[in-house]
């Protein structure tokens, strides 16, 4: 962190005159992409604005940091940390208007704009996940004698939809704030045992102590953030990461499909177990009547 205890942004413009030209190439891009830079590396920055990985590290040191990770911590926290849920909303909201404007098409563009954000933010997990973190996440789930999965908040329905398919391959509990306490409903975990969590910025309280917890009597643990400077990345034995884009609701699309692979890459390894589970819940939907049969 800065000495100065400013906030990060005028603290830049406030160093801006006393950088080289190149450094401030770098400082243009910071101040005027500040939510995106928290999901991109030195060197991608230094890509963007066509200057060395070094320069942005320097640019990052001018401003009293010891390197680009911890300027990009700081600006995590503030442009991201400290919105309010309105904020997040309206925020979102500008941005959006601001796409519409500039593809002059009015509410008909709504759609396009929203799926290429959403391509964007898919395109970007490939790059986030290698190939060898997501199988060391399928053998972790794997090895796991049982997956607690924790999702608050906005990441609810994922943990929810999680939960329904992993059933099918492995033994899981999803844990649900509205029917018990978290502390009630992680007492049976074990060291054998894994914890799922899903968090994106604003990162749930709860979330992150079930986190710390897990970790305290050995259990491991598995991420979903987006971030690897979030809290539920420093918490965890392996962190998935998931570019976070602030339309309205958030991003959600990708965070589906990386959960659905998990899923898949499962399946795939017990074929056998979740087609007769299937089979049996084939039985009893037919015995319960609990779709309507087409005439």
């Amino acid at each position: 962190m800065n000495d100065q205890g400013t906030d990060v942004l005028t603290h830049i413009r406030t160093q801006y005159d006393s950088m080289s030209k190149s450094q401030q190439r770098v400082a243009e891009f910071l101040l005027t992409h500040g939510l995106d830079v928290v999901h991109l590396s030195a060197a991608r920055i230094a890509e963007l604005v066509n200057v060395n990985r070094s320069t942005v590290v320097r640019t990052a040191q001018s401003l009293g940091y010891e390197g680009f990770p911890d300027l990009q911590a700081d600006l995590q926290d503030q442009l991201l940390g400290r919105l309010t849920s309105q904020q997040r909303l309206q925020t979102g909201a500008r941005q959006l208007m601001v796409e519409i404007e500039q593809q002059n098409n009015g509410t008909a563009q709504v759609l396009h704009t929203m799926l290429r954000s959403e391509i964007s933010t898919l395109s970007a997990v490939v790059h986030n996940i290698s190939d060898s973190e997501f199988i060391q996440a399928a053998d972790m789930i794997d090895a796991a004698e049982k997956v607690y999965i924790l999702g608050l908040r906005n990441s609810l329905p994922l943990a929810l939809n999680f939960g329904m398919l992993l059933r099918y391959v492995k033994t899981s509990s999803v844990l649900e704030p509205n029917t018990r306490t978290i502390p009630d409903q992680l007492e049976a975990l074990q060291p054998e045992d894994l914890l799922f969590t899903i968090t994106y910025s604003r990162y749930a309280r709860e979330t992150l102590t079930a986190m710390e917890y897990a970790q305290s009597i050995g259990s491991k643990v598995i991420t979903m953030t987006d971030s690897t400077l979030s809290p539920g990345a420093k918490r965890a034995d392996l962190a998935l990461i998931v570019p976070f884009r602030l339309w309205l609701y958030g991003n959600s699309l990708a965070s589906y499909a990386v959960l659905n692979a998990l899923f898949g890459a499962l399946l795939v390894r017990h074929t056998d177990e979740a087609q007769n589970k299937l089979d049996h819940l084939d039985r009893l939907y037919e015995k319960f009547q609990v779709y309507e049969n087409k005439d």
